[in-house]
């Protein structure tokens, strides 16, 4: 059974006070602000890259003033916008909209008079847009990824692999994964300690939206590592290298996945490069609100415990070999603790009840 896995959530960017075009008077769709009595409501809003904002006046005299701060502060605006003054009313005046193309923080007023003074001041926050089903989506949402999962947060890839791309995944099964570790006779932890995790990642993921459809027989693909991967058109069905591909084309909004049934492997990989130092966990699961990680690191080493999503949770530098982590306000499922010491490197999963 798949386990828990705790995705970094899509933010509800929108307001209760958002109307649809025939509900405003501007119509226009967007993200509605009221401009009424020295105020912006709401006056702190997040929105994403190519949202609208619409000011809608319910009563006075105000405009939209994203130029110049009309009492003497120092704005950074991304870029300016402004929108004329209207007199307001009960039912609404339509100001004006102004889509945001540009990410960052935009600040602005109300020029008119005094009104600025008297706190009629706002932002907007303007985020990258996220993607509804990146390619991490479809490995995380995948019974048959699970370690693959595991391997992409312990490297530290979700983020990459969920911005714009556009990406092809060769996606090696569980099944795939637990060969590679019976051929090594090594764990599933030893070859998240792997130093080179993040290449071997990185070796099956082209940089490049590539469809069955796109592929020919004796074709060379440069990864994200930078070595080429050979694509193999036989009865058989196609094949990346040696690996197979069992499942074709799931899209995603930043690319496809491919579902390969072998590990991928780059030219110049040591996969038998492991770390050299022991570590353990305990206790494992953990249930009381804290743990100890030990082992043999040298003083100064650094230790991090990421989600599976690859988000950073804890991070310390240790002048000992035993440290103790408190998991308050942590939520159930899986992490991976990382210990870094020069060039070495030892990763361990563990649950936290």
């Amino acid at each position: 059974m798949k386990k828990v896995f705790y995705l970094f959530g899509l933010v509800a960017l929108f307001f209760g006070n958002q109307l649809v075009a025939q509900d405003n008077p501007c119509g226009v769709e967007g993200v509605v602000v009221e401009a009424s009595n020295y105020q912006y409501a709401p006056a702190d809003l997040e929105i994403e890259v190519g949202q609208t904002v619409v000011w809608v006046n319910m009563g006075g005299f105000h405009d939209v003033n994203g130029v110049t701060s009309s009492i003497m502060e120092e704005w950074d605006n991304p870029e300016t916008f402004s929108l004329g003054a209207v007199n307001g009313n009960m039912d609404g005046e339509c100001i004006g909209s102004h889509t945001f193309t540009v990410e960052g923080t935009y600040d602005y007023d109300c020029s008119i008079g005094s009104h600025a003074a008297n706190g009629m001041v706002a932002t907007v926050t303007v985020n990258p847009a996220q993607m509804s089903n990146s390619v991490v989506d479809i490995i995380v949402n995948s019974d048959d990824h699970t370690l693959l999962e595991a391997a992409v947060g312990a490297a530290g890839l979700v983020d990459a692999l969920s911005g714009e791309g556009p990406f092809t995944v060769f996606a090696p099964t569980d099944a795939a994964i637990v060969a590679l570790t019976e051929a090594l006779e090594i764990t599933a932890d030893e070859l998240l300690a792997l130093p080179n995790l993040a290449d071997i990642l990185q070796y099956h993921v082209v940089g490049a939206e590539a469809f069955a459809a796109d592929l020919t027989d004796g074709q060379l693909i440069e990864t994200l590592q930078g070595s080429n991967v050979t694509v193999s058109i036989t009865a058989d069905g196609v094949f990346i290298n040696d690996a197979q591909v069992t499942v074709a084309d799931l899209e995603a909004d930043n690319g496809v996945v491919h579902v390969i049934n072998a590990v991928l492997l780059p030219p110049t990989t040591d996969v038998t490069e492991l770390t050299s130092f022991e570590l353990s966990i305990y206790p494992n699961p953990v249930h009381g609100g804290t743990f100890t990680v030990s082992g043999a690191w040298e003083a100064g080493a650094s230790i991090e415990v990421f989600e599976l999503t690859g988000r950073k949770v804890f991070e310390t530098t240790s002048t000992q070999t035993a440290v103790t982590v408190s998991t308050d306000g942590w939520e159930a499922g899986t992490y991976a603790v990382r210990i870094m010491d020069g060039a070495r490197s030892a990763t361990r999963l563990f649950l936290v009840d």
